[in-house]
């Protein structure tokens, strides 16, 4: 009776991670199709009243996501060609990333869950939803989603403040 009560615990862990994944990948999808009709300077602008601009968010809700994503997974997250120090915790925009730059966060964005399926694969159900091994728990697939959603609500300002 143990092993079937923990066959079921394990696929509803394992569930509970792929809809929170899958709310993630989707709530991506919408953020990258409104802003891939803003050109440079509009993702790059900062209007009065703001600390940031709308690729610095989109460029924070990555890395955050992947620091918590891959904090105890034993993986490292992906690698990529802008210095993702830039986006972290208290950090603001010092710097106007160019269109290249802004592709690869955007892309990226897009890629983060199906990444994080593919490095993550091996690891039983168990391993990416309890105390053992790596700890992906609801709390922290919450939080990502809470975080998220409150950088999404200040794109949205922000795309308001440029694009009238």
């Amino acid at each position: 009776m143990h092993k079937v009560d923990s066959a079921i615990a394990t696929s509803f862990i394992q569930y509970i991670v792929n809809q929170y994944l899958e709310t993630l990948e989707n709530n991506r999808k919408v953020l990258v199709d409104l802003t891939k009709a803003l050109n440079e300077e509009q993702l790059n602008f900062i209007p009065r009243g703001h600390n940031n601009n709308i690729i610095w968010n989109m460029g924070h809700m990555l890395v955050v996501s992947e620091s918590l994503l891959y904090k105890t997974s034993g993986s490292k997250p992906p690698l990529h060609g802008f210095d993702i120090n830039r986006f972290g915790r208290n950090t603001r925009p010092d710097q106007v990333f160019n269109q290249s730059q802004i592709s690869e966060i955007s892309e990226a964005l897009l890629r983060t869950v199906a990444i994080f399926n593919d490095t993550t694969s091996g690891m039983a159900a168990t391993d990416r939803g309890t105390n053992e091994g790596f700890v992906l728990t609801q709390d922290t697939l919450q939080f990502l989603l809470f975080h998220e959603n409150i950088h999404y609500k200040t794109v949205i300002r922000l795309i308001r403040a440029v694009h009238p």
